[in-house]
């Protein structure tokens, strides 16, 4: 799906296309990096990125909640024709209802300062930089066997909306750093 802005709204109009009374509509997206050293050399390295489109689907009484992470126009175009008609085979569900619009957040709070924005601007190398000097911080003693180091981050968006007229988005990032030593005893 090009644009993710525009994308989240085509798939909830698809959704009332094939006849769904109301819908929610999350796009989840993120990555996270993770690098180990083992005694101060690399031990392994990953980094993924993800994206992902979840569906609650209201139709008919009945209520379904669908998952997907192939996001080619045809397939999500698939995916939501096969989860209305899925949806329908469900028990019906009375109680499982969109909120109203009115008592959903409204964006208007306080901003709780969980992205950090210089994210995508720390580079592979200033990230083992950040592990050698925590390395160099520890001690040299002879009972020392073995040291762990790992480095951590992730970020992750979510953009949701539903058919009452909910629109929210939420970006964070996190960080983490740490260090394991065996000794012996």
């Amino acid at each position: 799906m090009a644009g993710k802005n525009g994308a989240i709204y085509e798939v909830m109009s698809m959704i009332l296309h094939e006849g769904a009374q109301a819908a929610r509509v999350t796009l989840v997206e993120g990555g996270n990096t993770s690098i180990t050293l083992l005694n101060g050399e690399p031990d392994s390295m990953q980094n993924a990125t993800n994206r992902a489109l979840h569906l609650n689907i209201f139709t008919d009484g009945r209520y379904g909640v669908f998952t997907t992470n192939r996001l080619d126009t045809d397939d999500v175009r698939r995916f939501i024709r096969n989860a209305v008609r899925a949806t329908r085979l469900l028990v019906p569900d009375e109680c499982r209802v969109l909120p109203p619009k009115s008592i959903c957040y409204d964006g208007k709070g306080f901003d709780l300062k969980i992205n950090d924005s210089t994210y995508p601007e720390i580079t592979s190398r200033q990230k083992m930089e950040i592990l050698q000097e925590v390395i160099s911080g520890i001690p040299s003693d002879p009972r020392l066997i073995s040291t762990e180091s790992q480095y951590e981050d992730e970020y992750l968006t979510e953009t949701v909306i539903d058919s009452n007229g909910l629109e929210i988005s939420e970006s964070r990032t996190s960080f983490s750093v740490s260090t394991e030593c065996t000794v012996r005893d």
